[in-house]
C-alpha cells in the first residue's frame, strides 16, 4: 500500500472483533496520509507480524521512539517493525507507555459515559472476515 494516498483505516461492514485478511502478515503503508492513531490501531484486526511505515503525517506528531512504541503497543502481533526485530522487553515496554500515555483519557471517557475514545486491546480469539 506504499504511496496509493490512502488517510485513514477503516474496516466498514466488519464487526470489531472480527479478524479480516486472515493469512497477512506483512504491511507496507509508507509514503501515504494517515494523520490518526486510531486509524494505525485498527490495523490489529489484520494480525500483522511485520509493518513498514514512513513518510505519513501521523510519524510527525511525536518523536521518532514514541511513534515506535505507540505502532507496537497498538498492534500485539508485530515481531518486526520497519525491517528491526522487536523483541519482548520492547514490546513491555511500549504497552507501559501507553497505558501512560492513554490510560488516564481512557478511564476519565469511560467514567463519563464517552463511547468516542477507542484504545487498542489485545485480541485473543478473532474469527475471520470470510
Amino acid at each position: 500500500m506504499n504511496s496509493c494516498g490512502v488517510s485513514r483505516i477503516h474496516f466498514d461492514g466488519v464487526a470489531e472483533d472480527e479478524r479480516c485478511f486472515p493469512v497477512l502478515k506483512m504491511l507496507q503503508f509508507s509514503r501515504n496520509h494517515i494523520n490518526d492513531w486510531e486509524s494505525v490501531a485498527r490495523l490489529h484486526r489484520l494480525g500483522l507480524e511485520d509493518v513498514r511505515v514512513r513518510s505519513n503525517p501521523i510519524l510527525e506528531t511525536e518523536n521518532g521512539e514514541t511513534c515506535r512504541q505507540l505502532l507496537i503497543a497498538s498492534i500485539p502481533t508485530l515481531k518486526v517493525v520497519n525491517g528491526t526485530e522487536l523483541f519482548r522487553t520492547e514490546r513491555y515496554g511500549a504497552e507501559l507507555d501507553y497505558l501512560k500515555k492513554f490510560g488516564m483519557d481512557y478511564l476519565t471517557s469511560k467514567k463519563e459515559g464517552e463511547q468516542s475514545l477507542q484504545v487498542c486491546t489485545i485480541q485473543t480469539n478473532s474469527s475471520s472476515c470470510f
